[in-house]
């Protein structure tokens, strides 16, 4: 009966074992905020030509530094797909150099991981002269995350 009892009394143990010591860092993962993603675009973009793209990336209001950065753009009709490579330029900026093969609609996809913390917007935009139908379709089309304002 002893062995009985010492048994019952160890494996209530083990089965609460958690709540024996009060850890309490729910607020831990809480306060980590979101990376946020500004997307800078040239206003004017030209087919055949490169031009530059820059993010500017923040977290709890202060630049990141040290992030893991990939851009990859595609057009609608999928003619053009390519991975950029991306420079750290310091204050969060990071930039690449695209070159756009054809006029119409393309997406950007930037996949931003730093720490803990990752984010993907896909933003949607025009290069060269759109249709009324395209840049209806822009004006319409999902964003993502991301916020599209002039280059800097």
């Amino acid at each position: 009966m002893r062995y009985v009892l010492l048994a019952g009394s160890v494996s209530l143990l083990f089965l609460s074992g958690c709540s024996l010591f009060s850890v309490d860092n729910h607020d831990e993962y809480n306060d980590l905020k979101p990376i946020e993603v500004s997307t800078y675009l040239p206003e004017n973009r030209e087919m055949s030509k490169e031009q530059p793209v820059s993010l500017l990336l923040t977290q709890n209001n202060k630049e990141i530094e040290n992030a893991d950065v990939h851009i990859e753009i595609w057009s609608e009709d999928h003619f053009q797909h390519d991975t950029l490579p991306v420079t750290n330029k310091g204050g969060g900026i990071y930039e690449a150099d695209v070159y756009w093969e054809t006029e119409g609609i393309y997406y950007m996809r930037s996949e931003v991981s730093a720490g803990e913390s990752a984010a993907n917007p896909v933003v949607m935009l025009g290069v060269g002269d759109l249709t009324e139908e395209e840049e209806l379709q822009i004006e319409n089309g999902d964003e993502g995350s991301a916020t599209i304002e002039g280059h800097h």
